[in-house]
């Protein structure tokens, strides 16, 4: 809870990799952190999501 209090970008960057990792993709997960957020949101989403994970967002699912 504190997390998306301090920095919503980063709380939702960590959700979508988890959604993500793994075998196989929690769609229903990864369809709510998207869609539930603004289009400013998901642009900071996504450079938390680089910095954190260190890859880009598209790679991720493909296995790049």
């Amino acid at each position: 809870m504190k997390e998306i209090i301090n920095s919503p970008a980063e709380y939702f960057a960590k959700q979508i990799y988890d959604s993500i990792a793994g075998v196989g993709t929690s769609d229903d997960k990864l369809i709510r952190c998207v869609v539930s957020r603004s289009e400013i949101d998901i642009g900071r989403i996504k450079k938390y999501y680089q910095k954190i994970f260190n890859r880009k967002h598209s790679g991720t699912a493909d296995g790049q």
